[in-house]
């Protein structure tokens, strides 16, 4: 099966960022067409710097409500139009649109599995990142069991838009990033991990919606639940069997979408 059996639309949430997302939407359209912009409340006009090509559709949000409620609409939207699977990337241009390509061949090998970037970093990453992303990954593999996952705060992903209807999701800013990859293991989904490049910006180029107290008590939070969870339900989690690196269920093998559910 290949990914040209597949709906597939790019998912691009932005904040205030009038001085980059404009060249993420313009290149990530010379792959796939379809695009979905979700302003989330921007006040600094992003939404204007946008040329606007065909097959680009501009969702706003009234309020500044969070990367994960971005992604959530953008992905509901998607699904009602009849798409299969969405590639989000951030609107930073710290990652790299002509990468693409990658994610689709992923997808043309394993239609069912959600695909998570890992960002190859260098000595220009700074160490916050590094850490960050190394302290991440080890909650997540406690959290679902064993499940390698390189990088859980990767902003460039291709999901099932199914995942979207079969999960319940509770998180609207950045902790959504891990919520969605724990609850779609334990929900029978497939994790992939795909590297791509990344470039960090310095100094007043860089714009970051992270908030250091904030976010980060948002993630320990969750970490907090979901580790509670590993504790009351770990029997039920290792029933799955595993195969190679990845974890393969013995359901939920493949997903069958019906966009007319998206209406019901």
């Amino acid at each position: 099966m290949n990914a040209s059996s597949h709906r597939v639309c790019i998912i691009i949430p932005f904040y205030n960022n009038r001085q980059t997302v404009d060249a993420v939407a313009a290149r990530s359209a010379t792959h796939i067409p379809d695009i979905f912009l979700v302003d989330d409340g921007s006040t600094d006009g992003s939404a204007e710097t946008i040329h606007r090509l065909d097959g680009m559709r501009l969702l706003r949000l009234s309020i500044n409500s969070g990367k994960g409620a971005a992604v959530q609409a953008a992905a509901r939207a998607a699904f009602a139009e009849g798409f299969t699977h969405a590639i989000q990337i951030d609107a930073d241009l710290q990652h790299d649109p002509d990468s693409i390509p990658l994610f689709l061949e992923m997808l043309g090998t394993d239609p069912g599995a959600v695909v998570i970037g890992a960002r190859c970093f260098d000595r220009d990453t700074p160490t916050l990142s590094r850490f960050g992303r190394w302290l991440g990954n080890l909650w997540v593999r406690i959290e679902t069991l064993g499940i390698r996952v390189d990088d859980t705060q990767c902003g460039f992903r291709l999901y099932p838009l199914n995942l979207f209807h079969t999960l319940r999701l509770d998180q609207d800013r950045m902790a959504f990033d891990v919520e969605i990859i724990v609850k779609a293991v334990r929900h029978g989904y497939r994790i992939r991990n795909l590297e791509v490049p990344v470039r960090y910006f310095k100094g007043s180029e860089r714009v970051t919606h992270f908030r250091l107290f904030r976010d980060n008590w948002e993630m320990s939070k969750l970490h907090f639940l979901f580790t509670w969870g590993c504790l009351v339900h770990w029997p039920a989690m290792l029933i799955p069997r595993y195969d190679e690196q990845f974890r393969r269920p013995m359901h939920r093998q493949h997903f069958p979408i019906d966009s007319r559910s998206a209406s019901s």
